[in-house]
C-alpha cells in the first residue's frame, strides 16, 4: 500500500467517525426534544380549556409508548382539571403497548372512578380481561335435584336443581331451564305418566366448561292439589297444650307430599320465637333453641309459614295453639 493510500485511507476512517459523532448528537438532542415535547403535552391534558386537553391526548396518543411513562406519573397526580380522563384517553389511543398501563390504572386508588372505568372498559374492549360485570368464572357442579334420582315428578312438575356456583346456562332434555344463581327450576312437560324417564340435564359454566348428568325419575299424573297437612305435633285451636313436651321434642308437621317453603313459630303478635325452622322432604319441623323455651305460662303461640309443592301449588301454615299455666 503506497503512502498516498494509507492517507485517504485515513482520513476517510476520521469522516465516518466525525459522522457518527454527529448521528448521535442528533439523537440525543432529539431525544431530548421528543421529552420536552411529552411534559408540554402532559401540562396540557389538565388545562381548563377541554379542546386545549383533548388535542394534547390525541398528540400524546400519535407518540406512542414513550409516552406512557409520563402519563402514568401524571395518573399518580392530584386529578386537577381532567388530567386523569384525558390521560387515560391517550394510553387507549396508543392501544396495545398500553395495556400494562391500562391493568396498572383501573386499580390503581389513586385516579379518579370515571378513569378507571374507561380503563376497564377499554381493556375489556382489547381482550386483555374479561367484563367485570359478568358473572365470575367458576365451574358449576350439580349438587343435588328435587325430586332425587330415582323419585317421582308428575307430568306438570317441576325439577329443581342446586349448583355449587351458578351456571351460565342449563337445559334439561334439551329445553331451556329457568331461575338464578345456584338453584334452576325446569317446568316438566314431555313426559308420560306410568312411566320411567331419563332426564338429561346439561349445563354450561361460566368459566366455558360443560358439564352433564343423567338421572331416572318415575312420572306420576297430573298434579292439581295442593300439599295437605296430614298429621301435626300440635292441632289448630288446642289449648292447654303442654310446654314441657314441645321444648324436648320439638315441632313437627307432615304433609301427603314433598315440599318446599318456610315454618316460623311468633307470639300472637307477631313476634319470632327464635325456634328453627326448616323444611325437607314431607316433613316441616321447629327446633327449640336454648333461651327461646316456650313458656309455662298461658301463652297463645302460631305456627306460620308456606309451602309449595313440586308444580308450584301452595299451603299455607297457620296453626295456633295456647300452653297451659304450670303448677
Amino acid at each position: 500500500m503506497t503512502r498516498k493510500m494509507i492517507v485517504a485511507f485515513l482520513l476517510l476512517a476520521s469522516l465516518m467517525l466525525v459522522a457518527c459523532g454527529s448521528d448521535d448528537d442528533e439523537q440525543e438532542e432529539l431525544g431530548t426534544e421528543l421529552e420536552a415535547r411529552i411534559e408540554s403535552l402532559i401540562v396540557q391534558i389538565s388545562d381548563e380549556d377541554e379542546f386545549l386537553a383533548l388535542s394534547a391526548a390525541d398528540k400524546l396518543s400519535q407518540i406512542g409508548k414513550t409516552a406512557i411513562p409520563s402519563l402514568l406519573k401524571a395518573l399518580n397526580l392530584p386529578n386537577k382539571g381532567k388530567r386523569h380522563f384525558y390521560a387515560v384517553q391517550a394510553l387507549v389511543g396508543i392501544g396495545e403497548p398500553a395495556i400494562p398501563a391500562l391493568m396498572e390504572t383501573r386499580v390503581n386508588p389513586n385516579v379518579d372512578g370515571k378513569a378507571r372505568d374507561i380503563a376497564t372498559r377499554a381493556l375489556v374492549t382489547m381482550g386483555a380481561i374479561t367484563d367485570p360485570t359478568l358473572k365470575p368464572a367458576n365451574k358449576a357442579i350439580l349438587v343435588s335435584t328435587s325430586p332425587a334420582n330415582g323419585g317421582e315428578i308428575p307430568t306438570n312438575g317441576e325439577l329443581i336443581m342446586t349448583f355449587d356456583n351458578s351456571p351460565e346456562s342449563v337445559t334439561v332434555n334439551g329445553t331451556y331451564a329457568g331461575g338464578g344463581g345456584r338453584t334452576v327450576t325446569w317446568k316438566a312437560h314431555g313426559l308420560t305418566a306410568g312411566q320411567q324417564a331419563n332426564i338429561n340435564i346439561a349445563w354450561k359454566s361460566t368459566d366455558r366448561s360443560n358439564g352433564s348428568q343423567t338421572i331416572i325419575l318415575n312420572i306420576t299424573a297430573e298434579d292439581n292439589e295442593p300439599p295437605r297437612i296430614i298429621s301435626s305435633s300440635v292441632e289448630h285451636g288446642t289449648k292447654n297444650v303442654d310446654p314441657k313436651r314441645l321444648n324436648n321434642q320439638g315441632i313437627k308437621i307432615e304433609f301427603n307430599e314433598n315440599v318446599a317453603g318456610t315454618i316460623k313459630l311468633t307470639l300472637e303478635d307477631g313476634t319470632d320465637v327464635g325456634w328453627v325452622g326448616e323444611v325437607i322432604g314431607k316433613n316441616a319441623t321447629l327446633k327449640p333453641t336454648k333461651g327461646k323455651e316456650i313458656m309455662d305460662i298461658e301463652t297463645t303461640y302460631v305456627i306460620v309459614g308456606a309451602v309449595r309443592d313440586i308444580v308450584g301449588h301452595t299451603t299455607r301454615i297457620n296453626i295456633v295453639f295456647v300452653t297451659k299455666q304450670g303448677l
